[in-house]
């Protein structure tokens, strides 16, 4: 699907409720993508490839958009993971009423610290892992590390204006941060929090910008949590930190 010189793609797997996902991080979540197979209908779109990345991240959600309206979905849970969660956002305030439940992981956009995304592999370890020097973990894919890199830079710059309008967004939604993300400030977890009238705030324990990787179990255990229950969640946790 094409718009504003964005091509995105987008694959389907697992039955049940639609769940759409943005895993939009250098090398992805496997267990959080496995486990939401294994109880949804997901719908997992990718991020623009190198050649098709001119637009902006409003033409990037737009075309996010058509997506999920060419395949007739018109209620759905909405997945964001760093980037992704920007682009997620964008796509809740074009279509607020098809979003029954929204989760961010380790978003950036609104509050981002001052530290800059990995263009490289080995400096998206360490721009994006608590403990890279300990990690056991491969190198990402290069081409997709550098993609996903200009569109966070390009993505904190456009997505600031958001922030007076979180109190308009009124559906259940969880923000997951870990505790040592290099690329999110500490003020956005209350940002958050205070801005989205019905936002719970977790923060996972020792781990940075790639939850999913440094932290699977702990993520996919708080994502399927807060889908299950969604408005039963949020009051029950507002804040809290997910520790080992």
């Amino acid at each position: 699907m094409a718009l504003g010189g964005s091509i995105l793609s987008y694959s389907e797997s697992g039955s049940g409720e639609p769940v759409v996902l943005l895993d939009w991080t250098p090398w992805q979540s496997p267990e959080l993508t496995y486990s939401l197979n294994n109880r949804y209908r997901v719908f997992s779109i990718e991020p623009p490839e190198a050649d098709s990345t001119s637009g902006s991240i409003q033409d990037i959600a737009e075309a996010a958009v058509k997506v999920l309206d060419s395949v007739g979905i018109d209620s759905y849970t909405l997945v964001g993971t760093s980037v992704g969660a920007d682009v997620a956002l964008r796509i809740t305030m074009m279509r607020p009423s098809c979003i029954s439940s929204l989760v961010l992981v380790s978003p950036a956009g609104i509050s981002p610290a001052d530290s800059r995304p990995g263009h490289s592999p080995s400096e998206a370890c360490e721009s994006m892992l608590a403990h890279p020097e300990a990690a056991d973990v491969a190198l990402p894919e290069s081409l997709r590390t550098e993609v996903l890199a200009a569109l966070m830079e390009r993505s904190t710059g456009e997505t600031r204006d958001l922030e007076s309008s979180l109190p308009e967004l009124d559906c259940a939604a969880l923000v997951v941060i870990g505790q040592e993300d290099r690329l999110v400030s500490r003020q956005a977890g209350h940002i958050w929090k205070e801005r989205m009238p019905n936002c719970s705030v977790c923060y996972v324990y020792d781990t940075g910008h790639a939850i999913g990787i440094e932290r699977p179990g702990a993520l996919t255990s708080v994502v399927l949590d807060f889908i299950e229950r969604r408005e039963t969640f949020v009051v029950e946790n507002r804040a809290s930190i997910i520790n080992p």
